[in-house]
């Protein structure tokens, strides 16, 4: 009874700690980007070597394109009832 009670507990904190630790963590004084879109475009570009003019063509995009990608995924769903069959029919050509 002890041991599956133990168990039990230990799955459970694996449970909780588990989305915590999947977080991304930011260095302290560094801004958490303003969308998920910049953020991921972030992590690409990361261990890439821009030159300025990239690095301020690539904050302009963001800057003009992040606010719109927000708002869209705001809105919530945006596809048509047939684009998600379209969506689904892709996704299961690609498993096969």
């Amino acid at each position: 009874m002890k041991i599956g009670r133990t168990v039990l507990v230990l799955a459970l904190a694996l449970v909780i700690a588990g989305p915590l630790m999947a977080q991304t963590k930011h260095k302290k004084g560094e801004a958490k980007a303003a969308c998920p879109a910049a953020e991921r475009v972030d992590r690409i570009v990361k261990d890439l070597t821009l030159t300025a003019d990239q690095t301020a063509k690539l904050d302009d995009l963001k800057k003009e394109f992040g606010p719109k990608f927000s708002a869209a995924m705001k809105k919530g769903e945006v596809l048509t009832a047939e684009q998600k069959a379209a969506c689904s029919e892709a996704a299961k050509t690609a498993k096969a």
